[in-house]
């Protein structure tokens, strides 16, 4: 996430070319003819999001306040086998 948010959320100061440059990538990329046989090759699906979009996206996910975060990890937190399927002793 940090190597993302790098490229998305820029300093103060830095120059327009720099964040030019790291916004219009993604549509370049999705518009280049290469880039989209091998995807396809690979048979990957690919989504267009520009720019900007991505920057909100990441923006949006850097700023969770930690409470919610702290809910989705309970939320998403692994369980036991035995749990999921009620396994255990006395239970067949």
């Amino acid at each position: 996430m940090t190597q993302i948010s790098a490229i998305y959320n820029n300093v103060l100061g830095t120059r327009f070319t720099v964040i030019y440059g790291y916004r219009s990538g993604p549509e370049m990329t999705l518009a280049d003819p290469a880039f989209l046989e091998d995807a396809a090759r690979q048979n990957l699906e690919i989504g267009a999001k520009s720019g900007e979009e991505l920057q909100r996206i990441v923006t949006n996910l850097i700023e969770t306040p930690p409470a919610v975060l702290e809910q989705v990890r309970r939320a998403i937190q692994i369980k036991s086998a035995e749990a999921i399927l009620g396994a255990g002793p006395g239970r067949e």
